[in-house]
């Protein structure tokens, strides 16, 4: 399995079972879209282009076609969970989150900064140490 990317974001998922449910669309597309049959010397010797799988994906999703090749084939080690989300939705199967593709921390955050940045998202009536009340001076002991 490759490097673990770059992504600067706090939630991820595994590559390793994204990849997997990408791969299998992958052989679906190319069975159901085959490259053209088509003899090339017509065309001045010149290959004919096939719109593939990968870059049908980069296309409809607007994420690179590299980064999409390396995901579907398994060569970065985790994926942000809004490029998951991308190519899981415009293939059919975002139901697949947090279920057979578990979403976790990325592992490149350090515990404070991921438990600060959560914090930080959740609304004042969920985070209880935003709730707290403050110590306020006892206007009858001032």
């Amino acid at each position: 399995m490759g490097a673990f990317n770059s992504t600067g974001d706090v939630l991820v998922v595994r590559a390793e079972p994204l990849g997997h449910y990408l791969r299998l669309w992958r052989e679906r597309y190319v069975a159901e879209h085959p490259p053209p049959e088509v003899d090339t010397q017509a065309y001045g010797g010149g290959s004919l282009i096939h719109f593939g799988a990968v870059n049908w994906l980069a296309q409809e999703t607007k994420i690179n076609k590299t980064t999409v090749g390396k995901i579907c084939n398994g060569r970065v080690a985790q994926v942000s969970l809004s490029k998951a989300d991308k190519l899981l939705t415009v293939i059919g199967m975002s139901y697949l989150l947090f279920n057979e593709i578990p979403v976790v921390p990325n592992v490149n955050w350090s515990i404070h900064a991921w438990a600060l940045t959560m914090a930080s998202r959740l609304s004042p009536v969920d985070n209880p140490v935003e709730n707290l009340a403050l110590p306020v001076e006892n206007p009858v002991y001032s």
